[in-house]
């Protein structure tokens, strides 16, 4: 119910049965968007922004104030830090073809070694992992109609509280059916 001279919704509108729906803008906060929904600095892709910022403000800050000396050794250690890996790889005899060869299939043999030995473990072998005895009625997911889905899977969205924001968005698209 809008009135033509104002172009705002009317505050309350009444219907039969005495029902009474008041709009969106008699409720609390007179319009204006609450501060506790729409932060967007506290949203992930606020947070990785300000990380980003705050990352490259250090790294101006490093340049800026750290003197060259200082910065050299710094540098220095983190690369004789990154590169200990390739400077112990180097150091290591050469292998031949065959040698190598026989490594990779050692490890080979050693990983299905322990893939065998895991699945002889009580409880670990696929029969007993998937089959059907071992679930109870809840925590079946597929029956035959098809599929189920978890029961809490709108656990989450029904569990936490509406914002100011959204109270009033519910509030003012009350269809006022009584219902």
């Amino acid at each position: 119910m809008l009135s033509k001279a104002s172009q705002a919704p009317a505050v309350n509108r009444s219907l039969a049965d005495n029902v009474t729906c008041e709009s969106a803008a008699s409720s609390e906060g007179d319009g204006k968007a609450s501060s506790r929904g729409d932060v967007w600095l506290l949203t992930p892709p606020g947070l990785a922004v300000s990380s980003l910022v705050i990352l490259l403000l250090l790294i101006l800050a490093y340049f800026l104030l750290v003197p060259y000396g200082l910065r050299a050794y710094v540098s220095w250690a983190l690369r004789q830090l990154i590169l200990v890996p390739l400077s112990l790889f180097r150091k290591l005899p050469p292998l031949r073809g065959m040698s190598c060869m026989g490594l990779f299939a050692v490890i080979f043999l050693f990983a299905v070694g322990f893939g065998i030995y895991w699945r002889t473990l009580p409880g670990q072998s696929l029969s007993a992992r998937f089959s059907r005895e071992n679930t109870t009625v809840e925590d079946q997911i597929f029956t035959g109609e098809g599929f189920k889905p978890a029961m809490a899977t709108n656990e989450v969205a029904a569990a936490t509280e509406l914002t100011d924001q959204q109270r009033e968005r519910l509030v003012a698209s009350c269809g006022c059916t009584g219902r």
